[in-house]
């Protein structure tokens, strides 16, 4: 019989697991309130500017990843992913319609920030960017799903939804080449 735990529960008994049982070097999972606001971006990045993340962030060291709706895992291939995706099984993400997630990892932590869907403010998925919306991009801008927190940047753009022709808020991530 499997008994189910809370998410906190969860984060405790994996840091129990890995501080004690198993210590290896960034397998440590300190809980961290999470560095890039919603709040923040949405009401003081402007359209058309670009932000470095490591201006929101403790430090300039570690990595950024964007979790799309739906995504709950980053690739094995980007650095410091067997940290970020062990932080997120702890917490027993779980990706869905309704937000999209900055995960940073810094030396010391690894944090998620949650973002709430809206006009307002969504995520500019990289697999699905139309040709209009990539002209509005700030020049240079590579979009990119992760990055060093040193190279990092965001951006926001205004969109027209396809169907419905309402005009969005929508943000993307990137590396200023």
């Amino acid at each position: 019989m499997q008994i189910p735990f809370a998410p906190k529960q969860r984060l405790f008994l994996t840091s129990l697991f890995c501080a004690v049982l198993l210590p290896i070097p960034g397998c440590e999972l300190k809980e961290e309130q999470p560095s890039l606001k919603q709040s923040y971006i949405q009401n003081n990045l402007e359209i058309g500017q670009t932000l470095h993340l490591s201006d929101l962030t403790k430090s300039a060291e570690g990595t950024v990843c964007v979790l799309y709706p739906y995504s709950d895992r980053v690739v094995d291939s980007v650095t410091q992913s067997a940290r970020i995706n062990a932080y997120l099984k702890a917490r027993d993400y779980r990706g869905d319609e309704g937000h999209w997630e900055f995960v940073v990892v810094e030396p010391e932590t690894v944090s998620l920030s949650i973002f709430k869907r809206s006009e307002r403010l969504d995520v500019l998925a990289i697999h699905s960017i139309q040709p209009e919306d990539k002209a509005k991009l700030p020049e240079g801008f590579k979009q990119v799903n992760c990055a060093s927190l040193e190279n990092a940047v965001i951006t926001k753009i205004e969109s027209q939804d396809q169907i419905s022709l309402e005009k969005r808020i929508l943000l993307g991530m990137g590396e200023i080449k």
